[in-house]
């Protein structure tokens, strides 16, 4: 009747006023949260809901899922956080603004079990070198080339070898189409070149060491949905 400007409600309050609003108080006994919000979004759920709270000149604006017994009322008056839960800690931050980020951490470090470090000091990465080399030439493939190659293609290292300080590295990249392999070669090779080039200078600096690249494309039709070349690629 225009006597609030806003307020804040569940659909289950209004079964009373119409039955179809015990669609919207299903969850969690009714469809999942994530069939529930596709239905609201692409199904005509939120459609029908401006619908049925129209007839009482109420606009809705959907907020959130909650399940019907984290509604309702509250057997005293909440007004603080820690009356609700009891919180170890509680520290407000802004990351925007870069507000108590140092005070959040110390306070985190607090909690954290003591125990030997899972990793050296060293150790960057759990991954090896086989397949940091496949992530860079992949890399060097998406900043080289834009949007003329699809990002479904992949990168299989055939051969890594390993001499002193000296590795050799044979990669092949994937592709799905004919078509695709012109893209990645380029005029007389020199795409690929410069894919190859900086792909070693930056496995190079990684390694530390001196490395020996060859590069070229293959074509292996639909390689992204065979589960075989998948597991091959480490997919």
């Amino acid at each position: 009747n225009g006597s609030l400007d806003m307020a804040w409600t569940v659909a289950g309050f209004w079964t009373g006023k119409d039955t179809a609003f015990a669609m919207y108080a299903s969850v969690p006994f009714g469809p999942g949260v994530g069939e529930y919000i596709a239905w609201m979004k692409h199904g005509g759920g939120e459609k029908l809901m401006k619908e049925l709270h129209a007839k009482y000149n109420v606009e809705t604006i959907p907020c959130g899922i909650i399940s019907p017994e984290a509604s309702g009322w509250f057997r005293k008056e909440i007004k603080t956080l820690s009356e609700s839960y009891s919180f170890k800690a509680m520290v407000p931050v802004s990351a925007k603004k870069n507000k108590h980020l140092d005070h959040l951490l110390s306070t985190v470090r607090d909690f954290l079990p003591e125990q030997p470090f899972i990793y050296g000091e060293d150790e960057i990465t759990d991954k090896s070198e086989r397949f940091l080399a496949s992530e860079i030439i992949r890399e060097k493939i998406f900043r080289l080339t834009g949007q003329e190659v699809p990002y479904a293609i992949a990168v299989e290292i055939e051969k890594f070898e390993v001499e002193g300080h000296l590795r050799r590295i044979f990669a092949a990249i994937i592709v799905d189409k004919e078509s695709q392999k012109p893209m990645l070669i380029g005029r007389d090779g020199e795409k690929l070149k410069q894919i190859s080039t900086e792909s070693r200078q930056d496995m190079e600096e990684l390694f530390g060491g001196k490395v020996w690249l060859e590069t070229w494309v293959k074509v292996k039709s639909g390689w992204s949905t065979d589960q075989r070349v998948l597991k091959s690629l480490g997919l």
